[in-house]
């Protein structure tokens, strides 16, 4: 009965009937409907149907420069059940966690960092079909998912191949050159067109990541700085053109977010990418674009990803990186203020001692 009715509110998205938004959103949140299609696993799939519907929607009228009042309120609306969902229905929101963030424009990043945040207390189902391996607590999509892509864009063998025996010039010129291959239809904030494949970006991420962890399974470390996952996402973002790489860069912020295995994984790499010669120009402007996002993604209010806020405090607090001594963070007041409030938001969340904060002190 609750898949039937699900089926049919599906018909009544705002997707064909805009103009029953409103009514559309109380349904879905309705207190007889949604605990009780989310009560079991067989209910997750029909409703990330139409939470895929609610956020398309809201996705599209938040393109506008000037968002109007509709879309302000629907926006609220959104991210109020959102906040419900990752409280009440946390693994819920893990599972599906892909599925519903790429449902969202990039540059909702509240709304992303309210899927992300998602912590479940349980890690023995986090994955949509329930298929985890032993010894790995982050999510897992299906590899059929990300395989499938890869190989219909001719990357399947590319991808493995650099992953295998290390990546060559041709591999990463035919990864760039398919990444670079956007979709005229895709935009962004004000309608502008996305000059990048964000499909191909997260399929090649989460390929990079699984094969990382996978290491695990056979007693091998998630992360080696010299290891050939590493050396394909670090030459990719030395490759890319700085629109593709910005986005590269926001897909793996992505996986930063409960503990674990991807979430580590992908938090070392961006760290080991971001200490890496200080004095190169081109590493200068991916260090520049790592903090762009990372501030992007901390100007919103809480929730916040839990692998978020270790990356960035890690970032602040090991003098490796030097972080408010970089010229172009020494130029940007508000990156400084934003980053020191984010120090005082961990001091008080018990992550460390306000005492021990070397670099607040550093203006």
């Amino acid at each position: 009965m609750l898949l039937r009715i699900a089926s049919r509110l599906a018909d009544l998205s705002p997707r064909y009937l805009p103009g029953f938004a409103y009514g559309w959103l109380s349904l879905i949140q309705h207190r007889a409907f949604l605990p009780a299609i989310l009560k079991e696993r067989a209910g997750w799939s029909a409703y990330t149907t139409l939470l895929r519907m609610l956020f398309e929607f809201v996705g599209q009228q938040l393109k506008a420069p000037e968002p109007t009042a509709v879309a302000r309120d629907t926006y609220r609306a959104t991210l109020k059940l959102l906040v419900v969902l990752q409280h009440d229905f946390t693994e819920y929101i893990a599972a599906h966690s892909d599925q519903l963030r790429m449902s969202l424009p990039p540059h909702c990043k509240q709304l992303i960092n309210a899927i992300l945040a998602a912590n479940p207390a349980s890690q023995d189902a986090l994955s949509p079909n329930a298929d985890q391996s032993n010894g790995s607590k982050a999510k897992e999509t299906t590899e059929d998912d990300t395989a499938i892509l890869l190989r219909e864009h001719g990357l399947l063998g590319v991808v493995d191949q650099a992953l295998h025996t290390g990546p060559s010039e041709d591999g990463l010129a035919h990864m760039t050159r398919a990444i670079n291959e956007s979709d005229a239809r895709e935009t962004g904030f004000a309608h502008v067109s996305i000059k990048a494949n964000l499909s191909v970006i997260e399929a090649i991420i989460l390929h990079v990541g699984k094969y990382a962890v996978g290491r695990l399974a056979q007693g091998g470390e998630s992360f080696n700085p010299s290891s050939t996952d590493v050396a394909v996402l670090s030459l990719l973002m030395h490759e890319l053109a700085p629109e593709p790489r910005y986005y590269l860069i926001v897909g793996m912020v992505n996986q930063l977010r409960f503990p674990g295995d991807m979430t580590s994984y992908f938090s070392r790499v961006l760290l080991e990418i971001f200490g890496r010669d200080l004095n190169d120009p081109d590493d200068t402007e991916i260090r520049q674009q790592i903090t762009r996002v990372l501030w992007e993604r901390l100007i919103g209010f809480w929730p916040q990803p839990w692998g978020l806020m270790i990356t960035v405090l890690e970032l602040l607090k090991n003098e490796k990186y030097a972080f408010f001594d970089l010229p172009f963070v020494k130029s940007s007041p508000e990156i400084i203020d934003r980053f020191h409030a984010v120090l005082q938001l961990l001091a008080m969340a018990g992550y460390l001692h306000p005492q021990s904060n070397k670099t607040q002190g550093r203006r």
